[in-house]
């Protein structure tokens, strides 16, 4: 049965109140985001609801906390409704930038950029401690926050410098195969960092077991299969280096990467390496999915967690779990609809990632 709780702006569970329609995003390694309507019943409480609150909420292996983004009210003919829009606790990684030494304050910086090796998970959460945990500076510390991880995940580098810490952890926990998360608690909140695991035998959806109601599967050609990365030097003279990645769809697709930054070939070759996996062909499977009690998302699988789904006779994906839409009618029944492989990106943020990208390649801070 889910349960809701208002959260004070020191991150502390306060009132319990209900809500007639709630609904929640879980994207691999993103803020998850939530929206609902308020039951009548909890008007009482109205009057506590403002900027800097926030509300969590648990419900049978789900669970989520986060601050509210928009607070909407209206009355029609006497009768009040709020409407409640809101983001999760892994927002905190989105709000903060990589400082080259999160020792120093900003006018005091004494290196070009924070470096680090090491496995994944190690060094997630030491960049995350860094930058907004409690090894932060006072004023950088998230309020609340704790993290906690698992010394999991293949080696990953990072050099970063002034970077969103979110985009920067994403990187490297895809890179690493690690999995980031944020859990509520009574007072503040945890960030995880843990492995996937692989439940590709175990967790089978079909649609005689009735998990399975419809689909849509999408293959996507690569965007970039060979990536021509330009270190130090000018002209005839700069250093080139060019990796190529083979791939299904038969296509060689050029792109180039500038970092005049380093001529060290280990770096060249990790910037080769990282434009080729964001250039991978993708596959998308949606599920219009019914939980059962057989599987049940948050107690069976998680976000990031390889399943199967058969399709038909003959037609199968077995791809990481990346998405998930929890929404609840009421607090006895919810409905899940499930994204596995890669998540179809909208417009704005195709757009704004080819404008990253772009600049990246003429600039460096």
């Amino acid at each position: 049965m889910l349960t809701t709780t208002l959260r004070d702006p020191n991150k502390n569970v306060s009132r319990q109140i209900r809500f007639t329609k709630l609904s929640a995003v879980f994207r691999l390694n993103t803020p998850t985001t939530f929206t609902g309507t308020l039951d009548p019943s909890s008007m009482q409480f109205f009057d506590r609801i403002a900027p800097g609150w926030g509300i969590t909420a648990r419900d049978d292996g789900v669970q989520f906390g986060g601050d509210l983004t928009k607070i909407h009210r209206k009355n029609d003919k006497g009768i009040p409704t709020w409407e409640l829009t809101g983001v999760g606790d892994l927002q905190v990684l989105a709000d903060r930038l990589t400082y080259p030494n999160p020792a120093k304050r900003e006018n005091e910086q004494d290196v070009s950029h924070y470096r680090d090796k090491g496995p994944a998970g190690l060094v997630l959460y030491k960049l995350i401690e860094l930058n907004a945990g409690s090894r932060a500076l006072p004023e950088r510390r998230a309020l609340g926050m704790e993290t906690k991880f698992i010394n999991a995940g293949s080696e990953v580098s990072v050099e970063t410098r002034l970077k969103s810490l979110l985009e920067t952890c994403q990187t490297l926990a895809a890179a690493g195969n690690m999995v980031i998360e944020a859990y509520p608690q009574s007072k503040g909140y945890f960030i995880v960092v843990r492995p996937p695991t692989v439940r590709a035998k175990s967790v089978v959806f079909t649609q005689q077991g009735g998990e399975v109601l419809g689909w849509e599967l999408t293959n996507s050609a690569p965007t970039a299969t060979t990536v021509v990365v330009g270190g130090q030097g000018e002209g005839a003279s700069r250093t080139l280096e060019t990796r190529t990645r083979p791939n299904t769809w038969e296509r060689r697709i050029e792109v180039f990467k500038d970092r005049r930054d380093t001529d060290e070939a280990a770096d060249l070759e990790k910037a080769a390496n990282e434009e080729l996996d964001k250039g991978e062909s993708q596959q998308t499977l949606k599920l219009d999915f019914r939980e059962t009690e057989r599987l049940k998302f948050g107690v069976n699988f998680q976000i990031g967690d390889t399943v199967t789904a058969v399709l038909a006779p003959g037609l199968q994906a077995t791809l990481p779990v990346t998405q998930a839409k929890v929404e609840w009618d009421g607090y006895q029944n919810r409905s899940v609809s499930l994204t596995l492989g890669s998540v179809d990106d909208n417009l704005r943020d195709v757009r704004m990632r080819k404008l990253f990208n772009d600049i990246s390649h003429i600039s460096t801070i």
